[in-house]
């Protein structure tokens, strides 16, 4: 439980700072990107992940058949999470534009990364 509070901070972290940073970066260029959708997919990200470690941190306390299936169980809900987003994002809403497109890849990109991360740091010190 103290892993994931502490990495449930560093994702609330990671999104102040993909907030701040989208925030500078709309304000100094001329992209018409609304700053609520930065804040609606960071959010959902966010939850996402949360969700995800949750998932992932529960196992490590499972017995060793336990944890190798609820990591893969978490890698894949997040996955199918992601992939529902998206569906909703580009799909439902219509937010096709090129820049929300970017948008939405780089955030995606930097949660799968510090996902990755936090995965292969706590694989590292624990074996399945």
């Amino acid at each position: 439980m103290k892993d994931f509070t502490k990495y449930s901070v560093v994702i609330v972290l990671i999104s102040l700072l993909l907030l701040v940073a989208g925030f500078v970066i709309l304000k100094t260029t001329d992209l018409n990107i609304p700053f609520t959708d930065l804040v609606i997919l960071v959010f959902f990200f966010a939850v996402i992940n949360l969700a995800a470690l949750a998932v992932f941190f529960r196992g490590q306390s499972r017995e060793p058949a336990s944890q190798t299936l609820h990591s893969l169980f978490s890698v894949s809900i997040k996955f199918l999470l992601e992939l529902f987003l998206i569906l909703i994002w580009l799909i439902v809403l219509k937010k096709t534009a090129a820049a929300l497109v970017i948008m939405f890849f780089l955030i995606y990109l930097a949660f799968s990364i510090f996902l990755l991360i936090v995965i292969l740091i706590t694989l590292k010190n624990r074996s399945l």
